[in-house]
């Protein structure tokens, strides 16, 4: 019988309660399965025994407590959601990477969940944003006088969270922005590749949105044809695909632009080492393929960081539920970064992760790092900072607007 291995590169477990009953919801992160499975906290010690030693009938022996019939239904569960190493999973791997390879357009995965699949209802909804108590009011007309701003930071919590947060950001770019380019910088959550590239067109319910090729092939002659080699992190992966409608809203009276979209994987190593990106070969090497891009490119460019700042709480491995108190003391570590992100410099943004080894997991770093060093803004000025705190206390996820100019 075959040994039962759970793929934890494709695996991706959050805590929750299931009619008050905590445990583990754990979904396929390629999104290989539409959904997850639920396993109860006292069931969840049988997921280690899935290391690719024990076939099933031996994790039932070893699983004390726990009856042979439960066991065989949670390796029937991961089985399901494709997270069982096996000739099944790897066979649906397969079809679902060559199927995206092959595609011209990467097809929107949020639309009929996190915003609406139609048009009209998701323009209603980015309008409610703009005029949201404490959102920033609608745009005014564009104006070409104005400064241009090189880059704006950007949530990419659900809509429903982040609420008017994202309409702060957009509204620069609606009212100031000349760019006809914009490099989308993007926290990655699906692949353990330092950048990920592609040449992919996207589409919303609102439309294309076209992907600038000539500028990606410019990227990947400087860094490598590697920044493709996980090309398939672009079909789960939110983080740009939510920036897109808000940037078709702003521009919705200038519709010849396009994108690069670029995701940004972990730059953990660096703060664990107490060393600088710039002195990561392949992460000097992006910034410099960035810079060499613009340089050759004739058209404005300018940069939208899709990142958020802390991930607090159990939901995220921490021990004690989130509380008022840890909001409190959550939004004066986000000030105190933000403010220093009003001077941009790409040092200081590291000399804060380094100072608390980023133990508040600030996914927007990576990106907004690479941001800062290509396009070399003078200053920051932040235009929005919110929570979401879970009620229950499982999480506290921050984020924040700022334009660069």
């Amino acid at each position: 019988m075959d040994r039962a291995r759970l793929l934890d590169i494709d695996c991706e477990a959050f805590p929750i309660e299931h009619r008050g009953r905590p445990g583990l919801y754990i979904r396929n992160r390629r999104r290989l399965a539409d959904d997850g499975i639920y396993v109860p906290r006292e069931w969840a010690v049988v997921l280690p025994l899935f290391d690719g030693r024990n076939t099933v009938d031996e994790i039932c022996q070893q699983a004390v407590g726990i009856e042979r019939a439960i066991v065989e239904q949670i390796a029937r569960g991961l089985d399901s959601i494709y997270l069982l190493d096996n000739q099944r999973s790897r066979d649906r791997r397969r079809t679902v990477i060559d199927a995206f390879r092959s595609a011209k357009v990467r097809e929107p995965i949020c639309a009929g969940g996190v915003y609406p699949d139609d048009a009209g209802e998701l323009l209603k909804q980015i309008d409610a944003m703009y005029r949201h108590p404490h959102g920033p009011g609608p745009a005014k007309s564009f104006d070409p006088r104005a400064s241009r701003p090189r880059s704006v930071l950007t949530p990419h919590i659900d809509y429903r969270r982040g609420k008017q947060s994202f309409a702060f950001a957009f509204k620069e770019i609606a009212e100031r922005s000349q760019a006809t380019i914009y490099v989308i910088l993007a926290t990655s959550h699906h692949s353990f590749h330092r950048f990920v590239l592609t040449a992919k067109d996207f589409r919303t319910p609102i439309g294309l949105v076209h992907t600038d090729a000539d500028f990606v092939d410019l990227i990947a002659d400087v860094y490598g044809h590697a920044v493709f080699e996980d090309e398939f992190a672009h079909q789960p992966e939110h983080s740009i695909e939510l920036t897109l409608p808000l940037l078709q809203h702003a521009l919705r009276d200038r519709p010849d632009f396009s994108i690069v979209p670029l995701l940004v994987g972990s730059f953990g190593d660096s703060v664990d080492e107490g060393r600088s990106p710039a002195d990561f070969p392949e992460i000097a090497r992006m910034v410099d393929a960035l810079r060499a891009a613009e340089e050759s490119c004739e058209q404005e460019v300018c940069y939208i960081v899709s990142g958020d700042l802390a991930h607090i709480g159990p939901k995220f491995g921490d021990r004690p539920k989130v509380d008022a108190q840890k909001s409190l003391a959550c939004r004066s570590a986000d000030e105190r970064l933000l403010q220093q992100l009003t001077t941009p410099d790409p040092g200081n943004l590291f000399s804060v992760m380094h100072a608390d080894r980023d133990e508040r997991r600030i996914c927007g770093f990576p990106p907004l790092w690479v941001a800062l060093s290509a396009a070399a803004p003078r200053r920051g000025s932040v235009l929005c900072y919110d929570q979401f705190v879970d009620p229950a206390g499982s999480e506290i996820v921050s984020f924040a607007s700022m334009v660069f100019e």
